[in-house]
Order: C-alpha cells, then structure tokens, then sequence
C-alpha cells in the first residue's frame, strides 16, 4: 500500500523537515527550487568534501487503513538528475554515496551505493562498523545514471536471510536483480527482518567547487503487503505527482475562515503556507469541512493520491482529525490522526491506494468531481 508521496509543490523550503520525517544537512544545504522536471524539486548541495552526512529520513505513519505496521517488504521511486557524476567521491569501496539505505531501528539492512559512473552497487550490512569486514557486495548493476540527465529509479526490496530479493530499475528497465540474503547480521543487532524507515541520497562529494549537486521529485514509497488487486504492490513506473488545492466551496462548510470570506481561499496557499494570515478553525467534535479541488487532465491515469493537511491545535489536550474524501454525495472518513503542537510544525499526510467509494483506482473524472476535505473528532 502507499506510504508517502511527494510533489514539492507545496512547501518552501524552511518545510522541507515539516514534510520529510528528518533532514540530515551537516554537510550540505537543502533548498525546494524551481528546477524539477516539472516544476519544484528538491536541491541538494554538497558544501564539505568527503563525508557523506546529509540525507533524507522518512518513517511512514499510516497506510490507507490507518497506522502502519511495518513489513518486509517495500517500493520507491524519484526523478533524479546529478550535474556531473565524476563529482561523486568513490575514494572508499564502502561508506560511500549511499542513494538509498533500508533501516531497521537504529541500523539496516541494505544500501545501494551509487558509483562515479552511474552504476548502483547493492550492499549488505553484515556487522561491525561498516567497512572491509562489516558489509558485503551483493551485486552490481549493469546500466545506470548519466550526469545532467533526468532519470526515473525504482527500487523494490524483501528482507529475508533466504529468500531476500532487491530490484533496481531506471526508466522502467531492470538494471540490476539480486536474489539471497537481504537481511542484517540479526545476531549483532537484535532484528527482526522488517523495515520501518528508508534514508536517500546520502552522497559524498569530492573537494569543491564545484560541489556536487543534485534534485529530485516525484517521489514515491510503499510497501508490498496487501492482497487487494488495486493496491500499490509493485513498481509505479515513472509519473508526476501533481499537486491541485481548493478553488471553490464544497458541500460542508463547518469551519470558521480567518483572513479571507470563504473557506476553501483559506486554506489554498501556494507554494509558502502563509501560517495564522488565513486559516480554518473548528473547536467542536464533528465539524466539516469539504471543498472542491482544482481539476487534473481527463485522461490521467491515477496510482493513488495523498491527502495533505497542515494542523496546529491552540489549547494543550487531545486534538485529533479524520481526512474525507467525498464521492457520489457521500463522505468517506480516513483513519484519525493527532495534532500534536501548537506550532505548524508537522504536514499530516493520508495516501490512498485507491478510491474508498469504489475499493478501485480513482478515476480523473472521480478525482475531477469529488471533494476534499477535513473533519475535527476530538
């Protein structure tokens, strides 16, 4: 089931850790610009040579159903384009350029490590401190990454000590395919064989400048648990995610707006939200609010979408919401959620599969037509 997607449309780049889980920026610096394929990205710039500290953590939350529990099993996919691979620093076989580490509580299981001409390398933690005796080569792809060129990669991953496998693909086409032991030394550090967190692009740069530089987008994460047929279980493939905001009054208007006269203008913000300038509020248990959405292209084909919110409570005590997808005249409540902070310090976020009118794939026409929105429960 999905897990977490991300745009970059909406959020600037002081909310780049109100989004993503955490943001490592020891050695380089993060920006949300205007570069991606198709609108923002996210920046990274290398500022130190030699050590490969700045990554991006995501620990998923919920799942379609509600909280996540973590499986062996997953999938992710970015747009990605670096400006030169040769500034990539390959001084080291191991402990450098991690594009992607699979975590389990406070070690991992497998990284890929990407090369200074464009191959990923898989590579197994097998104990110590990482180095000659603490990981193992796994594989080595066989095609890769080229410098200033946009790529699409996916990596699907099942952690096991028997019968693991790891699939690296770049613009749809397999690259590299591993079948073996995916697992951590489970003796050393107390495993279980799951995954609960994934870390990207934590890549060295050679003495600057210039640095190395990268951007990615459309970024995607789910794990491969569910038997129903329309759930993400499976490579996406390479696609835009799209990001669209309120534009008109929806069927339930129960929130108060602050700032502006209407509703959905409050809560519409571009690419910077504008904080306590215009918001909703609701004080009381079972207050809605739903609002119609800016249209996508008719012939779009769906992979899931992802309800995003950003929340904060103005008293101490419990504060929880449900997110509502609206279709045919009925609300469809999603799994509840807290608010935890009276800062806006946290995106909460709700991916969907598939349509929960229809247990299908939304439609365009679905996603076109329907209404979006907010319901306070506590």
């Amino acid at each position: 089931m999905l897990l977490f997607m991300d745009g970059m449309a909406h959020y600037d780049t002081s909310r780049i850790a109100v989004k993503w889980t955490s943001v490592d920026s020891t050695y380089v610096t993060w920006s949300v610009a205007a570069e991606g394929r198709t609108g923002n990205c996210i920046k990274r710039v290398s500022t130190y040579p030699g050590n490969p500290a700045g990554f991006l953590t995501i620990v998923p939350l919920t799942n379609r159903l509600g909280p996540w529990a973590a499986t062996a099993s997953g999938v992710c996919g970015f747009a990605l384009k670096i400006d030169d691979l040769s500034q990539l620093d390959n001084s080291t076989v191991v402990l450098a350029n991690t594009i992607l580490r699979i975590v389990e509580g406070p070690s991992y299981h497998v990284r890929v490590q990407l090369n200074r001409d464009g191959t990923f390398t898989l590579i197994q933690n097998i104990g110590s401190a990482e180095g000659g005796s603490g990981a193992t080569i796994l594989a080595h792809s066989t095609e890769g990454l080229q410098s200033n060129a946009w790529a699409y990669v996916e990596f699907k991953w099942l952690i096991d000590a028997a019968v693991g496998t790891f699939t690296i693909k770049v613009n749809s086409i397999t690259v590299l395919s591993y079948t073996g032991n995916t697992r951590e030394n489970e003796a050393l550090f107390n495993s279980i064989g799951i995954w609960n967190a994934i870390q990207i692009l934590d890549l060295k740069s050679i003495a600057g400048p210039p640095w190395l530089i990268l951007r990615m987008c459309d970024f995607y994460l789910a794990d491969l648990a569910s038997s129903v047929t329309d759930d993400v279980k499976d490579f996406l493939g390479d696609g835009t995610i799209a990001t669209i905001k309120p534009n008109a009054t929806g069927t339930t208007t129960a929130w108060s707006p602050v700032g502006v006269a209407t509703n959905w203008d409050a809560v519409n913000d571009a690419a910077v939200p504008d904080g306590d300038a215009t918001y909703v509020g609701a004080t009381t248990a079972g207050t809605k609010d739903t609002y119609n959405y800016d249209d996508i292209p008719t012939g779009s084909i769906v992979k899931g979408a992802h309800w995003v919110g950003l929340f904060r409570k103005e008293t101490t005590g419990t504060s929880l919401v449900k997110p509502v997808v609206r279709q045919g005249g009925t609300d469809y409540l999603g799994p509840e959620q807290g608010v935890t902070s009276t800062n806006y310090d946290r995106y909460l976020t709700q991916p969907y599969d598939v349509n929960p009118a229809t247990n299908n794939k939304f439609t365009a026409a679905e996603i076109n037509a329907g209404e979006f929105g907010v319901q306070k429960t506590a």
